[in-house]
Parts: C-alpha cells; sequence; structure tokens
C-alpha cells in the first residue's frame, strides 16, 4: 500500500514531469512577434480614440440642437397658449352688445354711423 509521503512524491514527481512537458513542446513566440502586435494594438487604440473624439463631438452638436429645439418648441407652445386665451376672449365678446351702444339713444346711433360711414369714404 503507498503511504502519504509516497503519495506526495509521485504527485511532486508527475506535475514536474507536466511542467517540464510544457515547457518542452510550447512552441516559443519570439519578442518580434509581439512587438508587432503591440504596434498594431497601439494604431487600432489610436483610433479607436480618434472615433470615440468624433463621436463625442458629433454628440455635443446633437446635444446643442435637442436644447435649441426643446427651446423653440417651448416658446412655440406659450405663444399658442397666448393666442388661444386671445381667442377665447374675442368670442366672449363676439356676442356681446358695447357699452356705448347701450348709453346711446337713437339719434347719437345715427350721427355715429353717419361719421363712421363719412370716415369710410
Amino acid at each position: 500500500m503507498i503511504n502519504n509521503s509516497n503519495l506526495h512524491i509521485i504527485i511532486t514527481i508527475s506535475l514536474a514531469v507536466v511542467l517540464l512537458a510544457i515547457i518542452i513542446f510550447n512552441p516559443t513566440v519570439e519578442s518580434n512577434q509581439y512587438e508587432s502586435e503591440l504596434n498594431y494594438l497601439k494604431q487600432t487604440n489610436q483610433l479607436l480614440i480618434f472615433k470615440n473624439d468624433s463621436i463625442l463631438s458629433l454628440n455635443d452638436t446633437l446635444q446643442q440642437e435637442i436644447t435649441r429645439n426643446l427651446l423653440l418648441i417651448d416658446s412655440t407652445v406659450k405663444v399658442l397658449e397666448l393666442s388661444k386665451n386671445e381667442i377665447d376672449y374675442l368670442n366672449k365678446k363676439r356676442n356681446e352688445i358695447p357699452d356705448i351702444i347701450n348709453s346711446m339713444s337713437s339719434d347719437d346711433i345715427t350721427s355715429a354711423l353717419t361719421n363712421y360711414l363719412q370716415r369710410r369714404n
């Protein structure tokens, strides 16, 4: 039977054999390949930084345009509200008889109408 110390020795030897096999059979990569890959990654990084800056600039421009459009919409809404209020006021006044006519006599109305027609001609 295998005792505990023999088991440790067997495991250690097998790990050492596996490590030696990995070192021996693993293809080595030359430093030249690492440098070319590093240069490629640096160039890609620079390109991505440039594209990111372009996108950020475009995003800022679009945000400014959105802000302008929101201000235009707000001002248009306010103008529409004022126009609606004015239309409501004029609709209320449309069927009312002005106070000046209520206090006039028929002679006054006739003279006011005559004056109006003369001014028009």
